[in-house]
């Protein structure tokens, strides 16, 4: 309800420690004064956390109210693509994979990659299950079951497609 870039980080954790364990990302960061806004991520638990833990970013000019926090168990074989917020911010800022198509058997989808360093290394990891490894930094969200190489093109994109198999993996398939 009070303006300002502060907002919360949002971790996964075994423990109620702030800023430890598997980072989602942040909420709040956009609010405006006097107004509610409603923010919210998705993400897959993986088996050995207890604890969701916002841990309050604060500046000496606001502060952020949450107020009607929930926690919903997401449908599962709806056919929908759901970001994790995970990148790595590069020079250009961060790069966003957005899905297309249609998540159903036999079907073709799309992962499309822009934002990213123009005429780079890409490395694509699809997983079948969350990993959430410490890499470089970051976190690898898909167990990587498979790791494909590629290059980025003048604008800093790339794409993968794929058909959606006819009997899907029982989490679906995580990009990264």
């Amino acid at each position: 309800m009070h303006g300002g870039n502060s907002g919360y980080d949002a971790f996964l954790s075994s423990s109620p420690s702030r800023q430890t364990g598997y980072y989602l990302g942040a909420i709040g960061t956009s609010a405006a004064a006097g107004v509610w806004t409603q923010h919210s991520i998705d993400f897959q638990a993986p088996p050995n956390v207890t604890w969701l833990v916002l841990d309050p970013r604060t500046d000496d000019i606001n502060y952020i109210g949450v107020d009607d926090l929930s926690l919903a168990i997401a449908p599962t074989n709806v056919g929908r693509f759901v970001g994790w917020g995970q990148a790595l911010a590069s020079s250009r800022g961060l790069p966003v994979l957005h899905g297309s198509g249609s998540v159903a058997a036999n079907q073709t989808i799309s992962v499309t990659m822009t934002g990213a360093l123009q005429n780079a290394l890409a490395v694509r990891v699809v997983g079948f299950l969350p990993g959430y490894l410490s890499v470089v930094g970051g976190v690898l969200v898909p167990n990587p079951d498979v790791v494909l190489f590629g290059l980025t093109d003048a604008v800093g994109s790339t794409s993968l497609s794929l058909v959606w198999p006819s009997a899907p993996p029982p989490y679906g398939l995580f990009f990264q």
